[in-house]
């Protein structure tokens, strides 16, 4: 994995290295409550929430959850399966470590394969 850090790039640019999230295809399994059908998270997408959110503890984060509009870019290492597929965790793992209040309030998203990273990079910007 990458190093785990945060830069304050400026007063509303954040810089965060995350682990390589997992697919969606298949981050969810189906299990059965009786009767009841339940969505779970999957092994690696628990794994994922739990790295992610060990990594972005040890980073400088914002002291309150950035508000308001947000622009965000992701540089994902290259690997198979579909790039889209990875955003959701990225953004639940930013909203879960109160980086942002709410995935919602994401108006634009860059996401790119990157070949140098290990995982994931992901720059918040606050846009007011």
């Amino acid at each position: 994995m990458t190093r785990t850090f945060l830069r304050g790039i400026g007063p509303a640019i954040w810089r965060y290295a995350l682990p390589l999230p997992p697919s969606l295809n298949g981050a969810y399994a189906t299990v059965m409550r009786g009767k009841t059908p339940l969505r779970v998270p999957s092994a690696g997408l628990a794994k994922f929430k739990r790295d992610a959110a060990r990594a972005l503890l040890a980073q400088k984060r914002p002291a309150d959850p950035l508000r308001g509009k947000v622009q965000i870019t992701l540089r994902i290492e290259r690997t198979r399966g579909d790039l889209d597929n990875r955003i959701k965790a990225i953004l639940d793992a930013l909203k879960d470590a109160r980086v942002i209040a709410d995935d919602r309030q994401v108006e634009q998203i860059d996401v790119a394969w990157c070949d140098v990273t290990e995982g994931a990079i992901a720059t918040v910007e606050a846009r007011g």
